[in-house]
């Protein structure tokens, strides 16, 4: 069917994985945009679906009840990612990324007052780092 074309269509271009991981950019979020314009609500909100259905079975195998994959850091990530993606239509692609990556730091403890704090905030994202690891990886930043 279309939505399962198009929706497949959206993953090549927007992977919320790499939102997750602080790996994209506002670039992505934008064409993430232009597609919810083109194709529509449904097939956005398809694609969402079926991310986290994916992102659910992970490691399936493993754990026959519940998802082994989807912890309270993964989920509370992803859950950080749909709300902030919910202004898709009303709020710049710039805005909703860094809102993303400051949803993220509040998570972390992590205080967000000046830009810097942001790219601290990003580089969490990508090294994965966990409450545990904030302090070395706050030190190392500030050098």
């Amino acid at each position: 069917s279309d939505l399962i074309v198009n929706s497949n269509n959206v993953h090549k271009v927007f992977n919320l994985a790499q939102l997750l991981q602080g790996e994209n950019t506002p670039q992505q979020v934008l064409e993430m945009q232009y597609l919810a314009q083109e194709h529509g609500q449904r097939v956005f909100k398809f694609s969402l679906f079926a991310f986290v259905a994916h992102m659910a079975g992970l490691m399936g195998t493993e754990a026959p009840l519940g998802s082994k994959f989807m912890n309270d850091s993964i989920s509370s990530g992803l859950i950080a990612a749909l709300n902030v993606l919910r202004r898709l239509g009303e709020a710049s692609h710039v805005a909703i990324y860094w809102s993303y990556i400051a949803s993220r730091a509040r998570s972390l403890g992590l205080a967000i007052e000046e830009e810097e704090d942001l790219t601290l905030a990003r580089l969490a994202c990508l090294s994965r780092a966990s409450e545990d690891m904030l302090g070395e990886l706050q030190a190392s930043w500030r050098g």
